[in-house]
């Protein structure tokens, strides 16, 4: 009986290490403007700390394009940084993306990837979850 009991705990133990492996490990909360700040700074911190990560963001929506069946929420940035944060939203936050307006506050989720395409550098939410949305202060 003893035996099962071991055999039970150590399977579970690999589905859960399966599963977490599989599940992108959920990193930090900023703003929009802070990860500019992080990425002007020190790209290999970010890319150590954030990159290949779920991280969740709060800023305001600059304009939100359609690309194919997908919504992309393309966020206000400060412009001398050359720097560009957007996030390419999931099916269950589609229907929302059509009524933000430019200005609105919104905070969501995603994995962070970050490219290099000199001189501008871009950082896209991939599988992006909008969580909130709110009008500007």
């Amino acid at each position: 009986m003893k035996k099962t009991n071991v055999n039970c705990k150590i399977i579970s133990t690999l589905i859960l290490l399966t599963i977490c492996s599989l599940t992108p490990i959920f990193s930090a909360e900023l703003t929009v403007f802070e990860l500019q700040d992080i990425i002007h700074e020190n790209i290999l911190a970010y890319k150590d700390t954030y990159d290949n990560k779920k991280i969740r963001l709060t800023g305001f929506v600059y304009s939100v394009d359609e690309h194919g069946d997908n919504y992309a929420i393309n966020f206000e940035t400060k412009d001398l940084f050359n720097i560009s944060i957007y996030c390419l939203l999931n099916e269950k936050s589609l229907s929302k993306a059509s009524k933000l307006k430019k200005g609105t506050k919104v905070s969501v989720e995603g994995i962070a990837i970050y490219s290099n395409g000199m001189p501008f550098r871009d950082v896209t939410l991939q599988d992006c979850t909008l969580l909130s949305a709110n009008k500007k202060d």
